[in-house]
């Protein structure tokens, strides 16, 4: 008997390896000497228990082997029974496939439309955040639509008188003129005038040789500021002389002083050749006799009479005469 020099198991005097740890035994003359394991060689199994742990996987591996044997022994035999079952199963795959996609497709269009309604929604929200709120439009006013003068007096002692219209304007508060005259007579040069009022008529009237023309445009206050309209077309107009017979002409009528008093003025004034001059004052409700008739200063004067004893009163205001 020896040990091993190992596992200090017993062993047999001849024995080679160790039954115990497996370690390979040798010998020289004097005593026993254990040299490297052989790894090269066949291991034994160490015990009882890894022998038993072998054997369990090994069936187990059998066995599953055996169940895949027969599932495709099954498999064989259905196809062999019913050939049309492949065809069968590929339509109902094909059906399958075509209903997952209809259903793939539904729910990608109900997606997108849902996607797109929110978007549109959210644009529209977002638009409206940053979209200013509506302001009010400036006032605008229309031009007036003005009619050519149009005579309204004969040609006679009096001279001529013309009246210029136009249509009213929405909106407007007033009507700015814009007034030239010349006077051959007296100078070759035009002047002109502005004027606002609120009626829609501006009349002149002569007893010399007098050119008018006169344009409009509306006006209105909004904020503090004058809004205007532009410019109407420019009207024009040449008036003439009265007559020199006096005798046919005689506008008859009563002086009306409106609460004041009123004077009858030189021809030197009225014609523009010297400063205000009185011919004569005035009262209220005196009849007077107009002869001639002249406008300069943006008045049309009358050259007046008494009516009773044949005084020469000068030339009148025509807005205080009231005729018969």
């Amino acid at each position: 008997m020896k040990k091993c020099p190992n596992c200090g198991a017993d062993l047999d005097a001849q024995a080679q390896f160790c039954s115990k740890c497996g370690a390979v035994q040798t010998f020289d003359d004097d005593s026993m000497t254990l040299s490297e394991p052989d790894f090269s060689a066949p291991m034994q199994p160490a015990d009882a228990s890894q022998k038993s742990k072998s054997h369990v996987l090994m069936i187990l591996i059998i066995a599953v082997l055996a169940v895949i044997i027969v599932g495709i022994g099954f498999l064989a035999a259905m196809l062999l029974l019913n050939p049309n079952q492949k065809e069968d199963s590929g339509d109902d795959t094909e059906k399958a496939v075509v209903t997952t996609t209809a259903i793939t497709e539904t729910t990608v269009e109900e997606t997108t439309a849902e996607t797109t309604t929110t978007t549109e929604a959210a644009t529209t929200a977002a638009t409206a955040a940053i979209t200013p709120a509506p302001t009010e439009a400036p006032l605008t006013l229309a031009v007036p639509d003005v009619s050519a003068f149009q005579k309204d007096a004969p040609n006679g002692g009096d001279g001529e008188s013309y009246t210029m219209s136009w249509s009213a304007v929405a909106d407007a508060e007033g009507y700015e003129l814009y007034i030239g005259s010349c006077e051959p007579d007296y100078s070759s040069s035009w002047s002109y005038e502005t004027k606002q009022q609120t009626n829609t008529i501006f009349s002149v009237g002569a007893s010399i040789n007098v050119s008018y023309t006169c344009k409009v445009r509306a006006y209105a206050h909004e904020n503090g500021n004058v809004i205007y309209s532009d410019w109407s077309a420019t009207q024009s107009v040449e008036l003439c002389p009265p007559s020199d017979n006096y005798s046919d002409f005689a506008m008859r009528g009563q002086v009306n002083t409106h609460g004041g008093s009123v004077d009858g003025v030189t021809t030197a004034y009225v014609y523009g050749n010297s400063g205000y001059e009185v011919q004569h004052h005035v009262q209220n409700t005196w009849h007077i006799t107009a002869k001639s008739s002249y406008y300069s200063n943006g008045v049309l004067w009358y050259e007046c009479w008494d009516t009773d004893d044949g005084d020469y009163y000068g030339w009148i205001d025509s807005n205080y005469i009231d005729f018969y």
